[in-house]
């Protein structure tokens, strides 16, 4: 037998015995993957009384959303595990929210279901910055105006509803979407490389789009401030409401 079929034997015999090992091991806990993982999730919640106009964000794989508070009170609700967590502060002005990733090469080998994620409750209708990015996962951002909004996914999406920035919007994605209903800015730039940008805005624009593979359809309107949407492959459609 050569040495080639010996490693193809060999090679067959342990994916087989790996695959015996682990319907053993669901079997042994009812079939039930959670109970196998190797990541241990948690929820942190952090509240704030100082008081801030602006917001910083960067985490790795944790979705992003905020939201309006509804009892005045400043929550950010981190679900996150402990080899990688984020460091939640107010200071000179600015809520600052970081990943800290702890995490050894073996931390990558085993079971994972839950997704990290990252909570804002914002007690004031209007801030003056949101500067947010994410590295995978999503930004979810619902009835909070700003002056300016800043925001970036490599692999994920982008998703604004009812979002106003008095001065500019921008949202940058890789590889994923950008989805707006209801918004609007003094000047909108939107960008993908990989991905749709779908959505509606509140006021004419003068609206500038390109793409290389994919339909575009925006409306005709020459004033306003700019709307400028760009892709690579994927489709613009954009409404005024």
């Amino acid at each position: 037998m050569s040495r080639t079929k010996k490693w193809i034997i060999a090679a067959v015999i342990l994916v087989v015995v790996g695959a015996v090992i682990f319907v053993g091991a669901l079997a042994a806990v009812g079939f039930d993957a959670s109970k196998l993982e190797t990541w241990f999730f948690h929820t942190n919640t952090y509240e704030f009384a100082d008081d801030f106009d602006s917001i910083s964000i960067d985490t790795e794989v944790a979705g992003v959303t905020i939201l309006p508070s509804d009892d005045d009170v400043c929550r950010v609700v981190c679900y996150e595990d402990d080899t990688l967590t984020n460091t939640v502060k107010v200071e000179n002005g600015t809520l600052s929210i970081e990943t800290v990733n702890i995490r050894k090469w073996y931390n990558y080998i085993g079971i994972f279901s839950d997704e990290q994620s990252v909570t804002i409750y914002l007690p004031k209708d209007t801030y003056a910055s949101l500067s947010a990015s994410v590295t995978t996962r999503m930004i979810n951002l619902s009835d909070i105006d700003f002056e300016t909004v800043s925001l970036e996914v490599i692999t994920g999406e982008i998703y604004l509803e009812d979002v106003i920035a008095s001065d500019i919007l921008s949202a940058t994605v890789t590889t994923g979407s950008i989805s707006l209903k209801a918004c609007d800015a003094g000047e909108m730039y939107l960008e993908t490389t990989t991905g749709s940008i779908i959505g509606t805005v509140l006021t004419e624009k003068i609206f500038v789009a390109s793409t290389n593979l994919g339909n575009i359809s925006i409306p005709q309107t020459t004033s306003g401030g700019i709307c400028k949407a760009t892709t690579v492959t994927g489709e613009i459609k954009l409404e005024i409401e």
